[in-house]
């Protein structure tokens, strides 16, 4: 009805951008809050002069308060306007892939953490043998097991040693020397 009448060019590029700020949050670890902040908020900005332009052109708008939620305010748009629902099934493809890539994202961040978090115990253990030598990397190469990582720590006289780390259920370390 009014499909030849409606501009989607704000919410298509709300949702790129959306999709934008999950595949930074990727690559962009050390600068994920910058790189997907903005993003995110110009998508946020695309959504909100979507609605805007609807108001201004008089078609049928879904309440505000569902931008808050953007595939339900995707699919009461889609409906009220009566057009196909393409930018919903995009939305609900850009949601999943934002939640895989967290989760993968999240999983990279805490493996490092647990790799720096590493460091200062290998150095204490190295130094029960000399007391000049220290942990200047841990680099965890393999997840044997769930929380439990095979890696090796590099000290500062460039030697490296291969270590086991394993996070107890109460987050407490275990770092062993491996042989």
């Amino acid at each position: 009805m009014f499909e030849s009448k409606i501009d989607n060019r704000y919410l298509w590029s709300g949702l790129i951008f959306m999709v934008s700020a999950s595949i930074l949050n990727v690559f962009l670890i050390h600068y994920l809050s910058i790189a997907s902040m903005v993003c995110s908020l110009l998508g946020t900005v695309c959504i909100i002069c979507d609605y805007v332009k609807l108001k201004r052109d008089n078609h049928p708008k879904p309440h505000w308060i569902w931008m808050i939620i953007l595939p339900v305010y995707i699919w009461k748009r889609c409906n009220l306007l009566k057009i196909d629902k393409k930018m919903f099934w995009t939305s609900i493809a850009s949601l999943c892939l934002w939640i895989v890539l967290s989760s993968v994202t999240f999983m990279g961040v805490a493996k490092n953490q647990v790799a720096a978090s590493s460091i200062p115990i290998v150095t204490e253990i190295v130094q029960r043998f000399n007391p000049d030598i220290r942990c200047m990397k841990v680099e965890l190469k393999d997840e044997v097991a769930p929380s439990f990582y095979k890696g090796i720590a590099t000290l500062n006289n460039a030697g490296e040693i291969n270590i086991t780390v394993e996070v107890k259920k109460d987050g407490q370390l275990y770092v062993q020397l491996a042989e």
